[in-house]
């Protein structure tokens, strides 16, 4: 788990679990989880905070905000003082995985259905339609 605070994200704090989102995530994550479904049972106003991982549509929340940082990763220039101390390959297989990584996302929200208003807004604002 972890906090993401960082302007690409659309709320000042979201907390997001990625793991949750693998095929068989560790009984860990499954804890944490419900954990966040206790609290916010208890704290509704968590919810909207807790939307990345307990929402219907979370994983198309937690994919919308991964493409927007992994855009913005691509829309930074590469780093000459990084590429003088790891090498200009190294560089580029960075560059390489946050690639794929996007595409990864992208097609994970092309896949997943729409379940809320919200999941049908994610899909239009990343060009599907919903």
């Amino acid at each position: 788990m972890r906090n993401d605070y960082a302007y690409w994200c659309a709320e000042e704090a979201l907390l997001r679990i990625r793991e949750w989102f693998t095929d068989d995530p560790d009984w860990e994550i499954e804890v944490a989880v419900a954990l966040l479904r206790d609290a916010a049972a208890v704290v509704p106003e968590i919810r909207e905070l807790v939307a990345p991982v307990l929402h219907e549509d979370a994983a198309l929340i937690d994919a919308e905000i991964e493409i927007r940082w992994l855009r913005d990763r691509l829309a930074e220039p590469v780093n000459p003082g990084l590429i003088k101390i790891w090498g200009e390959e190294h560089e580029a297989e960075n560059r390489r995985k946050v690639e794929a990584a996007l595409v990864a996302q992208i097609d994970r929200v092309a896949k997943t259905e729409a379940k809320t208003a919200r999941g049908r807004a994610v899909k239009a604002a990343l060009g599907f339609v919903a």
